[in-house]
Formats: C-alpha cells, sequence, structure tokens
C-alpha cells in the first residue's frame, strides 16, 4: 500500500530511486504520510523551552509543506531549544520513519527523540541548508535510558521530540531548523532480524580487505555521522556487491565477526549466519543487527552463478569495550561460500575494481607493491585488455605505464596481480582503463621500512583516534610502519575511568589489556592520559572532573591502574587539557587540578616509584599556567606537556612563550613533550580546503616542519602529532571544523600524504640528538640534526622560484643529497649547484657541516631577558651565552643615550646598559652580533650570529613586542575574518608591522597587561594607511578586575562610517585614513578612569567595513 500526498510526490520519489536495491528492486515498499495530515498543509509544533522561539509555515522539498523553528540566538536561557511533534497512529506494518531536516550554516546538528509507549529511541545527525531526508529505523537509533529496553516500534511511536543548543556546539545565532514532510515506510528490511546461529570460520577466504574497513573506504563522503566524532554512522545506501554460487538450494548471509586483537583472523572470530527475512520481489531480503553493525542486504540472483547484492541502511556502531567488528560477509548458497565483493558502482556487465591485501594499501620498500585487478559480473566469455598508470599524487609526474590482460567468464570474479616496479615513496594514484570508457582508481602508499629502534630511544609519537574499529586493530601496524613508537589515547575508551569502572566495583580492562599486548608486538609504547572518573563519581561535571571531595577514589583508581601496569606503562599524564577541559567555577584558579596533580602524584608514587608523572597537558591559556605556576606544581610532576597547534612560522615562538612562563616560576629545567600538535587536511574536499587554506601538501609540510622544531625545543623529548584519523568528515559542510581534517588517515584507514611524510620523519630524524634551529634569512629555516642532516623548508613562498641550498647556509663547495619529505633523492651536487622548489614542501639536505655547525652556533647563542627597562641614571644587566672564541659587538643606535659595556664571565657575558640622567622616555632596538670563527662549533667558514635587544629609557612598555622585532603576530589574540599579517617589509624605525586589508572586518587583541591603579596610562602608536576608505577604526582599552568585567573605553578612532560603540576618552586620538605615511597616535587615561580594583586589561584594535590597508607598529603603553 503507497500512501503518497501530491505535494510531495517529486521528493519521495527521489528518496525511492536513492534507495533502490541492484536490478531494479525498490527497498521501500511502501509508504504512509503522517505529516501534514490529510487534506492540511501545516506540521504542528509545540515549543517545550523558555528560550524565545519562533515557529512559521515554510516551503519544503520539493515545494511540500513544512514547518520553520527559529530562535535569535542560542545563549539564553536553557541555551537549547526542543519542540515536538504529536504523531499520528501508524499501520503495524511499518517499522521506520522518515523526516525531511534542513539546517543553516551556522544550524548544523538536531537530536531527535522517537517517543512511544514502550520507551524512547534517540538519534542525532547533521544538517545542511539543504532539505534532507533523515530514515530513522531500529538500526540507527538507540534506547534513550537504560529503562528504555528493546528495539525501536515505530506503530508505538507518539511523539518527536526535537532540539538543539549549545551541548552540540551551537552558539549564537539566529538558528533555525526546518521540518517537512514526516512518512512511516514498509520495507522488509525494517523488521525484526531472525535468529542468528555462529558455525566457526567460513570455508571460504575472505576478500582481500576487512569488509568494514571497505566498506568505510568506498563510501566515504555519504556517510551521515549521526554522531559529531563519528562513533555512530549511517548510510541509506544502496552499497553494491557481488557474490557467487548456486541459487538452488537454501540461501543463508553470514557476516564473520573478528576479535580487533586479532584482526582478520577467524580463528579468533565466529561466522554469524542469519536466515532471510523476507523473498519478495524475486530476491532474498536479510537484516542483520548488532550493536556494533546493522545493515540490511538485498540478494537477488542472475542465473549465470552471479549474485547481486546491495546494502542499505547501513549503521556502523561504537566500538565499545569487548566488541569485535565485522571483517567479511558471505553468501551461503547450498554447498557454496561466497565473500560477498564490495563494488564502487552498480554491478552490471564488467564491473572493474582495483585493490591490495593492506589496509591502507600501504606497503614498505621490502615487500612487493602487488595489486589485484579485478572484473565482477562479467555476462560471457571474453579477454579484455586495460591500460595501467601510475602517478605520483604529491607531484603528478606519471611514473610507470603498462597494459595487463584478463580473462573473464560469467559466474565467478575474474582477477590477476598486477606488481608494479615502483622505487619510489610517497602516495600514488593507480589507474586501469580500458578503450571503451571502464576504469578504475586505485591510491597507495610506500614507504620506507622503518628503523629499529627501541621506543625509549624514539622520538615519535602519535595521538590516536578511533570510530568504528577499535585503534589498535589496525592503526597500531599501520603507525608500527610509519616509524611510531609512542601511542597517546583518546578521551573516551580504553584509559578512561569510565570505561574501567562504570560502576562501583565492576572492573573491567580487557580493551586496554588487549591494546598493550598488540602494541608490544609492535616495539611501541603507551603514554597513559588518567581521565574520565564515572558518573558516579563526577556527576554532572564537564569531562568528568571528580570534584575535590572525592578525590580520595580517583587516588584509588590511579593506584590500581599504575599497580596493575607497573613494568609495562611507565608515563601518567594528569589530564587533558585542564586549561579547557574542567568546570568553568573552578578552571581558572588551578586550584582544583593542583589537588588532582599532587593526588595523581601520591597515588601512582606509591604503587610504582619510577613511573614518570605528566602535569599541566597544556592547551594555550597563558593566563591559567601563570596561575598553576604559582601554586609549585613541579613538585607534583616529572615533566610538562604542551598542545600546540601553529603552522611551522610560529610553532617555535609559542613553544618559547610557554617555557618563559614555566621559567618564571622555577621551571625552566623542567623537562617537556609536546602531546598533541597538527594541522587539517582533505583534498576530497575543494570547499573544505578553502575554508581552512589547507592541503595535503601543506599538511605533509607542517607535520615534518614541526616535528623537526619541537625536537630542536626539547632534544630528545617526544612529540606526538594529532592524530592518525579524520575524526570527522571534511566533505560534509556541516562538518566543517577545523579539526575535521586532522588525521594523517581519512576514512577507511586511507593514507595522507603526511602519513608517508611521517615515515620520512622517522627514517631521517628519529634517534638522532638535534643540534638546533637557524632561520638564515626571512622566511627561510633549518633545524639540524647529528649525522649532518637537515630539514629546510620556507614560510608561505609568493613565486616558485628556486631557493638555493646555500641560501640555507650550505658551503658552496660541500657536496649534498636533496631529498624530499619522503626520502626520495631528488639531486646530488655541489651546495652551489643544488635548488629547492618551496611549493614542493619540507626537504631533508645530507651530507653539510657547515649546516650542523651553524645549528650548533646558533643554539649556543642566546640573550636574556630580550626586553630591557632602564631608568634614567640607572643600569640594567643582560646575559648573553655565546660559542667558545665569538667576538661579541653592540651596536646602540643613534639617539639612544645608553652606554653599552661588555663584561666577560667564563665563556659568557654580561652586558651593561647605563642611561644618561635626565632622560625622556625612549624605546629603540639595540643590536648584538655575535662573530664566530672558523671552528667555533665546527664552523667551516666564519658566522655572525645577530639578535636584537628592546631597551626602553623610562618606564616598562607593556606591550608585549610592540615593535614587532620577533617576526609574528602571536601577542595578539585574532577575531572576525579579513585579512591580517605580519609585514617583514614595511616598519617605523625597523622593518617589520602589523598590516590589516580590506575588505576589513578584524579584532586583535593583545592581554596580560597589568596596569596599577591610582596612576594614568600613557599609549602611543604608530600608523601608516594605504587607500583607507568607508571604514571605521577605533583602539579600545578593557580594564577587569579579578571576578568581573569594569568596562571598556575608545582610546582613539578614525574613518568615516560610524561612530565607536565604546565610550571616548577625554582627549581621545585621530586614526589617519585615505594614505598617510607614518603617523604618530598619542592617548592618556586619567587615573581616575582606573578602577582601584583593577587587575588586568586588554588593549584591542578594531577594524570594520571599507578597503584598503593599514599597519600598526611601535606600540607603547606605561605608566608614570
Amino acid at each position: 500500500m503507497r500512501k503518497l500526498v501530491a505535494a510531495v510526490t517529486l521528493a519521495v520519489s527521489l528518496a525511492v530511486h536513492a534507495h533502490g536495491a541492484a536490478s531494479g528492486v525498490p527497498v521501500i515498499l511502501a509508504e504512509q504520510q503522517l505529516l501534514p495530515a490529510a487534506g492540511r498543509t501545516d506540521i504542528p509544533v509545540s515549543v517545550q523551552t523558555q528560550i524565545p522561539a519562533t515557529t512559521a509555515s515554510a516551503g519544503g522539498p520539493g515545494g511540500a509543506p513544512a514547518v520553520s523553528v527559529t530562535v535569535p540566538t542560542i545563549d539564553r536561557d536553557e541555551r537549547a531549544c526542543v519542540f515536538t511533534i504529536d504523531l499520528p497512529p501508524v499501520d503495524e506494518s511499518y517499522g521506520a520513519l522518515s523526516v525531511w531536516v534542513r539546517g543553516t550554516a551556522v544550524t548544523k546538528r538536531l537530536e531527535l527523540v522517537i517517543e512511544t509507549d514502550t520507551g524512547s529511541f534517540i538519534t542525532d545527525f547533521p544538517l545542511e541548508p539543504d532539505w534532507r531526508r533523515m530514515i530513522i529505523g531500529p538500526h540507527n537509533v538507540r534506547p534513550r535510558t537504560a529503562a528504555d529496553a528493546g528495539d525501536l516500534s515505530v506503530r508505538r511511536a507518539k511523539r518527536l521530540r526535537l532540539a538543539f543548543g549549545a551541548w552540540q556546539g551551537l552558539r549564537g545565532g539566529p538558528h533555525e531548523v526546518g521540518i517537512g514532510p514526516i512518512c512511516a515506510l514498509q520495507s522488509p528490511l525494517f523488521g525484526p532480524p531472525c535468529p542468528v546461529t555462529e558455525i566457526g570460520s567460513p570455508r571460504a577466504a575472505a576478500p582481500l580487505q576487512p569488509f568494514t574497513v571497505e566498506l568505510l573506504d568506498i563510501a566515504r563522503g555519504e556517510w551521515l555521522f549521526r554522531e559529531a566524532l563519528g562513533e555512530r554512522l549511517s548510510l541509506d545506501g544502496p552499497v553494491h556487491a557481488c557474490a557467487y554460487g548456486s541459487d538452488a538450494g537454501p540461501v543463508r548471509l553470514g557476516y564473520l565477526c573478528c576479535d580487533p586483537e586479532f584482526p582478520d583472523d577467524p580463528a579468533h572470530g565466529g561466522l554469524r549466519v542469519v536466515e532471510a527475512v523476507d523473498a519478495a520481489e524475486g530476491a532474498l531480503w536479510f537484516r542483520i543487527q548488532e550493536p556494533y553493525f546493522a545493515c540490511g542486504v538485498v540478494l537477488k540472483p542472475r542465473g549465470d552463478g552471479t549474485w547481486e547484492c546491495s546494502l542499505h541502511n547501513i549503521a556502523p556502531g561504537p566500538s565499545r569495550q569487548g566488541d569485535p567488528y565485522v571483517a567479511g560477509m558471505y553468501l551461503l548458497a547450498g554447498d557454496d561460500t561466497s565473500p560477498l565483493w564490495l563494488l564502487d558502482r552498480p554491478p552490471g556487465d564488467s564491473c572493474l575494481r582495483l585493490t591490495t591485501d593492506r589496509v591502507g594499501h600501504v606497503f614498505t620498500d621490502s615487500e612487493p607493491l602487488a595489486l589485484e585487478l579485478a572484473i565482477h559480473g562479467a555476462s560471457h566469455r571474453q579477454s579484455r585488455a586495460f591500460a595501467v598508470e601510475v602517478i605520483d599524487y604529491a607531484t603528478r609526474d606519471r611514473l610507470w605505464a603498462g597494459r595487463v590482460s584478463l580473462q573473464c567468464r560469467p559466474g565467478r570474479v575474474n582477477r590477476r596481480t598486477i606488481e608494479l616496479p615502483m622505487q619510489r615513496f610517497g602516495v600514488f594514484e593507480v589507474t586501469a582503463s580500458d578503450g571503451d570508457g571502464t576504469s578504475t582508481r586505485l591510491r597507495v602508499c610506500r614507504i620506507p621500512t622503518p628503523k629499529q629502534i627501541a621506543p625509549e630511544a624514539s622520538s615519535i609519537g602519535m595521538n590516536v583516534f578511533q570510530q568504528q574499529v577499535w585503534w589498535y586493530a589496525h592503526q597500531v601496524p599501520l603507525m608500527a610502519a610509519a616509524g611510531v613508537h609512542w601511542v597517546r589515547p583518546w578521551l573516551k575508551w580504553e584509559n578512561t575511568w569510565s570505561m574501567q569502572e562504570p560502576e562501583p566495583g565492576e572492573f573491567d580492562t580487557r580493551a586496554l589489556d588487549a591494546a598493550l599486548r598488540r602494541m608490544e608486538l609492535h616495539g611501541q609504547r603507551y603514554e597513559y592520559i588518567l581521565f574520565g572518573a564515572p558518573h558516579w563519581v563526577a556527576g554532572g561535571q564537564r569531562a568528568g572532573v571528580p570534584p575535590e571531595n572525592k578525590l580520595d577514589l580517583w587516588g584509588q583508581w590511579v593506584e590500581r591502574v599504575v599497580g596493575r601496569y607497573r613494568g609495562r606503562i611507565g608515563h601518567y599524564e594528569v589530564w587533558n587539557e585542564p586549561d579547557l577541559m574542567w568546570p568553568d567555577d573552578t578552571r581558572a584558579s588551578g586550584e582544583h587540578y593542583l589537588a588532582m596533580l599532587r593526588a595523581t602524584w601520591d597515588a601512582a608514587k606509591r604503587a610504582d616509584p619510577d613511573c614518570v608523572i605528566h602535569g599541566l597537558s597544556h592547551s594555550g591559556n597563558e593566563q591559567w599556567l601563570d596561575n598553576v605556576g604559582r601554586q609549585d606544581p613541579g613538585r607534583s610532576m616529572d615533566l610538562a606537556t604542551l598542545h600546540v597547534y601553529s603552522p611551522p612560522a610560529d610553532l617555535s615562538a609559542q613553544l618559547a612563550r610557554r617555557r618563559a612562563v614555566l621559567a618564571r616560576h622555577g621551571m625552566a629545567d623542567m623537562p617537556v613533550w609536546v602531546n598533541e600538535f597538527g594541522a587539517p587536511a582533505c583534498d576530497f574536499s575543494p570547499g573544505y580546503s578553502a575554508r581552512c587554506n589547507c592541503s595535503e601538501l601543506s599538511q605533509a609540510v607542517t607535520l615534518t616542519a614541526d616535528y623537526a622544531q619541537i625536537l630542536a625545543f626539547a632534544p630528545d623529548s617526544k612529540a606526538f602529532w594529532f592524530c592518525s584519523y579524520d575524526p570527522r568528515d571534511p566533505t560534509t559542510q556541516s562538518q566543517w571544523t577545523w579539526d575535521a581534517g586532522v588525521g594523517i588517515l581519512y576514512l577507511g584507514f586511507l593514507p595522507k600524504l603526511s602519513y608517508a611524510a611521517l615515515a620520512g620523519v622517522a627514517q631521517m630524524l628519529d634517534g638522532r640528538h638535534c643540534l638546533g634551529q637557524v632561520r638564515p634569512a626571512p622566511g627561510l629555516h633549518q633545524v639540524s640534526f647529528e649525522g649532518d642532516v637537515a630539514v629546510v623548508w620556507c614560510d608561505a613562498p609568493q613565486d616558485d622560484g628556486p631557493v638555493p641550498a646555500v641560501a640555507f647556509g650550505c658551503l658552496s663547495e660541500e657536496m649534498i643529497t636533496l631529498r624530499d619529505m619522503f626520502t626520495n633523492v631528488v639531486q646530488t651536487a655541489r651546495a652551489d649547484q643544488a635548488s629547492i622548489r618551496p611549493s614542493a614542501g619540507a626537504f631533508y639536505i645530507e651530507g653539510s657541516r657547515q649546516l650542523s655547525a651553524l645549528a650548533r652556533v646558533e643554539s649556543a647563542t642566546g640573550v636574556q631577558p630580550e626586553t630591557v627597562s632602564v631608568q634614567p641614571g640607572a643600569e640594567a644587566t643582560v646575559d648573553i651565552s655565546a660559542p667558545s672564541g665569538a667576538r661579541l659587538r653592540v651596536g646602540v643606535p643613534e639617539g639612544l643615550p645608553v652606554t653599552a659595556q661588555v663584561e666577560r664571565v667564563g665563556e659568557n657575558a654580561l652586558l651593561v646598559l647605563r642611561a644618561q640622567e635626565c632622560t625622556p622616555r625612549l624605546s629603540a632596538p639595540v643590536s648584538i652580533e655575535l662573530n664566530c670563527p672558523t671552528g667555533a662549533g665546527g664552523l667551516l667558514a666564519p658566522h655572525t650570529a645577530s639578535r636584537t635587544l628592546d631597551v626602553t629609557i623610562g618606564a616598562p612598555n607593556m606591550i608585549r613586542d610592540g615593535s614587532f622585532l620577533a617576526g609574528n603576530l602571536l601577542e595578539w589574540d585574532a577575531e572576525r575574518s579579513s585579512p591580517y599579517s605580519w609585514d617583514a617589509t614595511v616598519g617605523h624605525t625597523s622593518p617589520g608591522s602589523l598590516r590589516l586589508d580590506g575588505p576589513l572586518d578584524r579584532r586583535l587583541v593583545h592581554r596580560r597587561i597589568e596596569p596599577r591603579p591610582g596612576r594614568p596610562l600613557h599609549v602611543s602608536m604608530w600608523v601608516r594607511t594605504e587607500a583607507l576608505s568607508r571604514c571605521l577604526v577605533t583602539l579600545n582599552l578593557s580594564l577587569s578586575a579579578p571576578d568581573r568585567w569594569l568596562g571598556t573605553w575608545c582610546l582613539a578612532h578614525g574613518g568615516d562610517v560610524g561612530a565607536p560603540e565604546d565610550p571616548l576618552i577625554p582627549g581621545a586620538g585621530r586614526i589617519p585614513t585615505a594614505t598617510t605615511d607614518w603617523t604618530q597616535v598619542e592617548m592618556r587615561v586619567d587615573a581616575s578612569s582606573i578602577p582601584p580594583d583593577t587587575s588586568r586589561a586588554s588593549l584591542y584594535v578594531d577594524v570594520a567595513g571599507g578597503t584598503g590597508r593599514i599597519w600598526f607598529d611601535d606600540f607603547d603603553l606605561w605608566q608614570d
């Protein structure tokens, strides 16, 4: 029975076509329209929350009726909108619902609960700006509470409860959700599954790829992320497949469930078998319903021994403790057992596939690169010839071409092996095609055989992520092949207290035990994150943080874990990012975290005195780090861990800022690991790539350069890329978060260029001591390692002209070898004849002793502090470390009334600066040059190491790096979206300034200013403009007490559009527009305008509207 309303005919017919099985078998046999009700055009909605919301009729899919629910902002009242829709009675033959939904560019997720008279069942899914039909059945919902047991029964559905809000990451507004026609669906695939029997191992070999892995890969870009991080996926289908066997006798469907500790091994799994739930439309219908995998399968015999298959309503579930995964699917027809061979297109005559027997199609240089070319569904005997071509994905060079032939017969898989004569490393696209338009493509990866190195001597770590298959099944060997020796887990699985003890006294560490056994087979170590207290301890606290009055229970769990794994796990990290993932009421001071850190230290050291406790896990909030540092955390940790997500140009400066905070609190010598760094990439999504300004190539460069820089910052430590596997789907706009594509593997374990680059880093750098980092010229970088190996790269090149090796510091006559990021030899030549192409990525230079010596010399050179304030008539001292034999020269600029005297203290120097009496307040950079002779640090030729000292006579400048001498803008937090940059060529007194480009819409904030109440503030800056018009530019000062915001004042403004939002101070400065040369803008904030409880301030530049360009330089803020 089909009950269709004319207004939705177009929408429904499109959906039925999308869900058709192979050979025209319709999957949805009938539909019952529920809403709008017959003869009506409205969908009644009832808003259940206090948040202001409006409902209105809207145009739905294909012109059908719909309703929209809109809230002006989500940041009010309950911070969520909940609304309900009552359902009319549903005929008992219907087993699923379809609901048309739509979001907006900012409204990206919706939670849906089906309330029945036997329980409530929940799901959620992403929203797109276009209408999408969601099919909701037993396969893709879960009980809302433990009391809601059993499967969803649509005929008992009474009401839909829909919600969106802040817990889904929604902010601001307006937010709008559209609901279109709601129907009940009838199909054998929505009924209850048949009983399952288990018969042991299959009698036929599995396909070359594990079934779940290949399924994830083949449908990449089509999966619906039912949960934001992909633990639950769904796909309406169809996904096509073929099987071979008799159509006489009983036919059943089997699926091989394997233990992830022993992936794809039938001896550690079982073949589960189901009977058909129906026989209709000339086909057999099967339904699989497991907690970890659900789908419907339609099998139709073709009459020649070929079965055409289609998978529908596919719902891979999360990997829970103890769960297996589906490694193979089989047709059991009479005495025949045949795998289901997944296809990337409908199984018409001669469906062509390329594949391998390796997860991710990854090969090392010790293995033949063997592919299998297969033809499925052949209808008659014939000989087919194919052209095969191999393209280097990074360079687009054609590497190999050949021809192969294949004999085809009906009723069987026709296949042959192709061994590619590959010598290069990297990622490659292999295409096989005939002359009639039939083709197939496969991406493969070839990497060097990993070094044999003890984990303790290795620096290469990886944060793992998982969705449908436990990470230790396939990611452990993939990471080991790339040279990864350290693994850091995610925040929801085997390492968490909530998984190990969900209820008091119910301990379960099966997944952790299996992971450790698997890692030990591959020579890997586990960096344990202590995280996530169970609900019975944490209650509703954010991220499962145990309250302070239950830290004794936390200590008991820590002691149990550390004692159980003594000798197997030696490193324990106390929480993840407590400056971010922590309850709001106790986060800022850090006292709660310090209590946890001390409780952990005491408990862990009781269980294993030799274990290493990692503290801080700092994500970037420097105020939090400063607050914690004042409480002496160093007594309760052995090393500090940092998370830094920066492009290569800024990473070293970011790390140095964190180190400076640690040093301020007596932790200058504290060992440091960088436990998270990363960058995104998804070349399958041009929109995401444009939004995030990323590519696989740029991600590979970041990985290579940042591993090198981290090891320069903390030699012989560990560095962990985040992460192994894409946590979201960047091919879908609703999933376009920056971190969606941070994995080095795509969904389905397909390697990106960064995976091959990781293998290059491990091969070239792991186990080598880092000698140091050098910036030989603006935009050029080199990091050298023992054995005369260096990593070199360029910052965002404006052109792709060759950069000679001598520009990085090589001597002309040195014989060097250039390698690309994947370790392929690019050139072996004299340095004056060798060059790199900046757009091709990072490179390795082997054989230059001068590069190694330069790194030693530059690492031995230091100036502390880098900013000095000296009062008139007084003096200040600066420590200068220098290589042995270096000659020091200090350059004081003309007009700066100070004298400089150098005093030697052993190998180091003490620079004494004396300011003249009665000197007005002045600031200028002082140059320091260390002339290092041949032999110093192993130099083959002399070298001058240069540093700059920022000197102020008078009150200190409270704006850090106000003259932009550091070569970056890390002191400024950016908000909104228009272009801005550090300009290396333009500056007021010396090159280096802040530049903002139109169209203008940007705010830049300088935080952590600590003014003293009762004293006036003086502010000065220099501004230059170029064709600046139709805009508003302001400089603003925000003042705060320890517990609240006190107010914001506009210090200076300019432009011809609008007026400043904040009150102007008396005598506010005027910022020039149009085109002007450098102009000083000065302001004074009276002491009476600074409240007595002021403790901190922020200065921010705000530009809005208009076009043109504006530069800022020499910011100066001081108090009398």
